[in-house]
C-alpha cells in the first residue's frame, strides 16, 4: 500500500513539475497589464533621434492597412485609441496574415522608433542612412502577433481636409465629396515608374496630396475622373500630409465632377 501511495505521489509531483515548466516556443509571453502601452506613448519615446526600445513594451491595436495593393510594400499600419503607427516588416504578402480589422499585439522590445521625413516608424536598428530598417522576416511573428478573439471593425475616420493633423498620422481616414484636380485628368496614378504625387481637391478648393508608389497594382491605371470618396492612411513627409491608398477598393469616385 505504501509503495502505491509513493508511486502516485511521485507521478503527481512529476505532472505538477511538467505543468509548471515554461515551454519556450520562441514567442514573447502573453501581454501583461504592466507592459501594455499606447501607441502615443511609444511615439513619445522618439525625441529627435532613433530610440531603441529596451523595455518590454507591448502595443495592442487594430490593423488598418496592409500591403494588399502593393502601395505599402512591407508595411503594416496599426491603430489604437491614441493614434496609429507604421511598422516596417521585411516580409511580402502581409495581407495573407494580417487583415484590416485584425487585433494584434506588437512586442516592441529590441525594436527602434525612428523618423523618415517626420514620419515615425517602428522597425529594427538604423541602417543604410535611415533611422530604422525592416524587421527581419525570421522574427516577424516574434514581434507582431494576432491576438485572436472577435476582431473589431477597422477604425475609419471620416474627416475633411482641414481636420488632418499629427494625431491622425498612421490612421485610416475617409474623405467624401472629393475629386482629383484637373491637372491629373487623363493621367495615371504614377508617372514613368516613379513614386508620384497627385492633387486631391474638395468642393471648397482645399487640397491634399495623394502619393502612390510604382509598386502599386494600380500604379499604371488612370486616375478616377469623377468625384466621390477615397480612403487610405495619412502619412507625412517634411511637413506635408499625404494620403496613401492601401486598397484600390477604398476608392469610389464615379460621380459627376463639381
Amino acid at each position: 500500500m505504501m509503495l502505491n501511495v509513493n508511486k502516485y505521489l511521485f507521478l503527481g509531483l512529476l505532472l505538477l513539475g511538467l505543468i509548471s515548466c515554461e515551454i519556450d516556443d520562441g514567442l514573447p509571453d502573453a501581454p501583461g497589464a504592466n507592459s501594455v502601452r499606447s501607441i502615443a506613448h511609444l511615439k513619445s519615446l522618439y525625441v529627435g533621434e532613433p530610440y531603441k526600445v529596451s523595455e518590454d513594451i507591448i502595443v495592442r491595436g487594430v490593423v488598418v492597412a496592409n500591403d494588399i495593393s502593393g502601395n505599402l510594400t512591407k508595411r503594416l499600419f496599426v491603430e489604437d485609441e491614441s493614434g496609429g503607427i507604421e511598422i516596417k516588416l521585411d516580409k511580402r504578402k502581409l495581407y495573407e496574415h494580417f487583415f484590416p480589422g485584425d487585433s494584434v499585439a506588437v512586442y516592441c522590445g529590441g525594436l527602434t522608433i525612428g523618423s523618415y521625413g517626420g514620419m515615425l516608424q517602428l522597425g529594427s536598428d538604423a541602417a543604410n542612412g535611415y533611422e530604422t530598417d525592416y524587421i527581419a522576416e525570421s522574427v516577424v511573428e516574434h514581434h507582431v502577433k494576432l491576438t485572436g478573439g472577435e476582431a473589431p471593425q477597422r477604425p475609419v475616420h471620416k474627416i475633411a481636409f482641414d481636420e488632418v493633423s499629427n494625431s491622425l498620422v498612421g490612421c485610416f481616414v475617409l474623405f467624401d465629396d472629393v475629386q482629383f484636380a484637373a491637372s491629373g485628368l487623363n493621367k495615371n496614378w504614377t508617372d514613368n515608374g516613379v513614386a508620384t504625387n497627385r492633387t486631391l481637391i474638395d468642393e471648397d478648393g482645399r487640397i491634399i496630396v495623394v502619393r502612390t508608389n510604382p509598386t502599386a497594382t494600380f500604379a499604371t491605371k488612370p486616375l478616377p475622373s469623377g468625384s466621390g470618396s477615397i480612403g487610405g492612411v495619412i502619412t507625412v513627409f517634411n511637413g506635408v500630409y499625404q494620403l496613401m491608398v492601401a486598397d484600390i477598393n477604398d476608392v469610389n469616385m464615379y460621380g459627376q465632377r463639381f
